[in-house]
């Protein structure tokens, strides 16, 4: 099953980092151009002092409202609070004058059809439930995740072009299988960071390759009409 929803919480989380210059990180949602917040400063450094910095990134998939957008009582809570009480009613205007239904039909006509065919193959034939999450704020970025009963989340913007659409969608599935293997053969590299500089940034290497490569036997077996999609796909991403 494959479902559509636009939670305000992700729609929020992603526009506040968007406005972040996160410099030489994998993870930057950085928009260069939305206009400077008196809030930007305080909650980029406080995120730079993080122990787990990648926890912001991932917040906004899970969280059922936006109370539970909370990142603790410290420093870093009490400015990323400041940002969301600051943005949320812009995101609340924007929601109450978005209209989706063109988008989510595109995407029922144009992507659904062919990604589930990839997810049976990928799954076994039993691939667990995924929501789609429609975020602007993503542009053609995406995350996901794996919530605790099974359910598979992924966040991007359905405004994006239907070949970018499956294959960054197919990406984001792949990852739960390729990431595995990975991390069992690649364990002594630590813990992964988006960080250029940081030493986890070769694990987050391994495994973003790993996906791809995954993906290309996915859609060169099951989706071979969409293979030169795909092609263009890693082209653009540099791989």
């Amino acid at each position: 099953m494959i479902a559509v929803a636009r939670p305000r919480p992700a729609w929020l989380a992603y526009h506040v980092l968007a406005h972040l210059d996160l410099g030489a990180d994998a993870a930057s949602l950085y928009d260069p151009r939305l206009p400077d917040r008196p809030w930007r400063a305080a909650l980029a450094e406080a995120l730079a002092t993080d122990a787990d910095p990648l926890r912001a990134q991932f917040i906004g998939l899970r969280a059922a409202d936006v109370a539970q957008l909370g990142l603790g009582d410290g420093p870093l809570g009490a400015a990323w609070r400041a940002a969301l009480d600051a943005e949320a009613p812009a995101i609340e205007a924007a929601l109450d004058l978005d209209d989706p239904r063109a988008r989510e039909a595109r995407f029922a006509a144009e992507v659904e059809p062919d990604l589930a065919r990839a997810r049976d193959a990928l799954w076994g034939g039993r691939p667990p439930p995924l929501v789609i999450l429609d975020v602007p704020a993503l542009g053609r970025r995406a995350r996901a995740m794996t919530l605790p009963g099974g359910e598979r989340r992924v966040a991007t913007s359905l405004a994006a072009p239907a070949d970018h659409l499956l294959c960054q969608i197919l990406h984001e599935e792949v990852h739960p299988h390729s990431d595995a293997l990975v991390r069992a053969a690649l364990g002594g590299l630590g813990g992964r960071d988006t960080r250029v500089d940081q030493p986890g940034f070769a694990l987050h290497q391994a495994l973003e390759v790993a996906a791809v490569e995954g993906g290309r036997q996915i859609i060169e077996r099951v989706l071979p009409g969409r293979a030169a999609a795909y092609r263009a796909w890693c082209a653009r991403h540099g791989h």
